[in-house]
């Protein structure tokens, strides 16, 4: 029996967004190849600051609950197989309430 060996390719990739302090903040990202990537989220380069916070959905989108601008900064999703990596950043702005 064959099986095809797909690299991961991104079916949406996280965009640059800005959420007011406090309210929820999402980046969408969605790969798909074989086997399944999987999705993994980094801040600034380093782990995800807050578990109970940052969310990674079933989907692979990133979700930050009650954003603070300490959650400001620049987020990178990696889709992973045994073939590769792909990887797309994006830089999410947290504006204070009342501006």
């Amino acid at each position: 029996m064959f099986f095809l060996i797909v690299p991961p390719r991104f079916v949406s990739k996280p965009e640059n967004s800005q959420v007011l302090d406090g309210n929820t903040a999402s980046l969408e990202c969605h790969a798909e190849g074989y086997p399944t990537p999987a999705i993994a989220w980094t801040k600034d380069g380093d782990r995800l600051p807050s578990p109970d916070r940052h969310i990674v959905l079933p989907s692979g989108t990133l979700r930050i609950v009650y954003a603070r601008f300490s959650d400001q900064g620049q987020y990178e999703c990696q889709a992973i197989n045994v073939i590769g990596v792909k990887l797309a950043r994006a830089f999410l702005s947290v504006r204070p309430r009342g501006d």
